[in-house]
C-alpha cells in the first residue's frame, strides 16, 4: 500500500519546455483504481512528461488510459496501454529505443 505508480511518457522533443496537462486512468480487471486527476506538468528538455500517482493502489494496474491536454484542456494525444499486473517497469512504445514507461 505504500507503492506509488510513476509514469514517464515521451511526447516528443518539439514540446520541450511546454506546459501540458496529463491525465492517467489506471484500472485492474476493468475496475478503476484512481480518479484520473488532471496534473499540470512541464515537458522535460528530452521531451518527456513525468508524473506519479497521487495515492498508492491496492492492486497493480493492468491498464492505463493516458491523455495529454494543452493548458486549455484541449486533448492533444491519447494512448491506451495494457500492462502486466505485476511489480516492475512496464515499457511500451513504437520501438526498442522508446523509453516510455509506467512503473508500479
Amino acid at each position: 500500500m505504500d507503492d506509488l505508480t510513476y509514469a514517464s511518457v515521451d511526447v516528443g522533443r518539439s514540446y520541450a519546455g511546454d506546459r501540458v496537462i496529463i491525465q492517467i486512468w489506471y484500472s485492474r480487471d476493468g475496475n478503476t483504481l484512481n480518479h484520473g486527476n488532471y496534473v499540470p506538468v512541464t515537458v522535460t528538455s528530452a521531451g518527456y512528461v513525468n508524473v506519479r500517482s497521487a495515492d498508492p493502489y491496492t492492486y497493480f494496474p493492468d491498464h492505463a488510459q493516458i491523455n495529454i491536454f494543452n493548458t486549455n484542456y484541449n486533448l492533444l494525444a491519447s494512448k491506451e496501454v495494457y500492462l502486466s499486473p505485476s511489480q516492475g517497469i512496464q515499457t511500451y512504445g513504437a520501438g526498442d529505443y522508446d523509453h516510455s514507461y509506467i512503473c508500479s
